[in-house]
């Protein structure tokens, strides 16, 4: 089975000061962060869509090694970046997982507990903490070409709410499927 992972990393990170992605966390960009952990999943490979911060994705992607598309219509929202990302899969693979390039801690662990219950299920799987919904969903690649037309700012939420009942829930002991960064508070809390 062939699974690919789309890090959206398109957005402007306006509430965090703007260039959100490139900040240090730890000695390292967020979205370093967020590449390593999806590398070292069980991935067939990786596809980063980039927007604002295009020279500094591009970067990522040479050393990293995974492709990196441009989404030019970064600025309409992320469901846009998505739809590039989509726009840009193979089609012979199974399906794939929507990775957000603002949320670095989601461990590698957890990524393949979602693929192995994807391998199993073949449908969309989406990880649980507490109760609480998280990041990454994996979706069959057969809801692909419907995700590409829900644009909007909403992602892939709107998928997930039409086809419940399609959807496998997977409990996981991960905090960081719901740790997304959005000011730079919040990048200060992890700093200290």
């Amino acid at each position: 089975m062939k699974i690919y992972a789309l890090i959206l990393a398109g957005g402007e990170g306006k509430r965090a000061g703007g260039d959100k992605l490139s900040k240090v966390i730890k000695e390292k960009p967020m979205l370093e962060w967020v590449i390593e952990n999806t590398k070292k999943a069980k991935f067939t490979d990786i596809i980063l869509i980039s927007g604002k911060e295009v020279e500094f994705c591009n970067l990522m992607a040479r050393k990293h090694n995974i492709i990196h598309v441009y989404n030019e219509e970064w600025h309409l929202g992320m469901g846009y970046t998505l739809k590039k990302g989509i726009e840009n899969l193979p089609k012979d693979i199974d399906g794939f997982a929507i990775v957000l390039g603002d949320m670095p801690f989601i461990k590698p662990e957890t990524m393949n507990l979602l693929i192995e219950e994807f391998f199993n299920y073949k449908d969309i799987v989406v990880p649980v903490f507490n109760g609480r919904k998280g990041h990454p969903p994996i979706f069959p690649l057969k809801y692909a070409e419907e995700m590409k037309k829900v644009c909007k700012d909403i992602g892939a939420r709107e998928i997930i709410k039409k086809y419940q009942n399609r959807v496998r829930l997977v409990e996981t002991n991960d905090v960081g499927i719901l740790l997304d960064i959005d000011t730079l508070s919040e990048l200060s809390e992890i700093e200290v």
